[in-house]
């Protein structure tokens, strides 16, 4: 996986170095960080699973504030 497509902060934990011939370094990989996914990320994470929560957005969960009209 490139890290060019990755925020800075994922950056080093995505990288070669973390990948082990044990297994995947993620338990789960969510897609999109709307309302569903960031509780599904949460979900997993409280379950002791190791979460990689992925958007296109440069912030997780910006979209919701916009709908809810900053009353969220």
């Amino acid at each position: 996986m490139s890290t060019r497509h990755v925020s800075p902060h994922l950056a080093s934990q995505t990288g070669k170095d973390t990948a082990s011939a044990q297994g995947p370094v993620w338990d789960a990989i969510v897609l999109g960080a709307g309302a569903s996914g960031l509780f599904c990320a949460m979900t997993a994470a409280l379950r002791g699973r190791r979460v990689l929560l992925v958007d296109h957005a440069p912030k997780a969960g910006r979209k919701l504030s916009i709908t809810g009209g900053g009353k969220c």
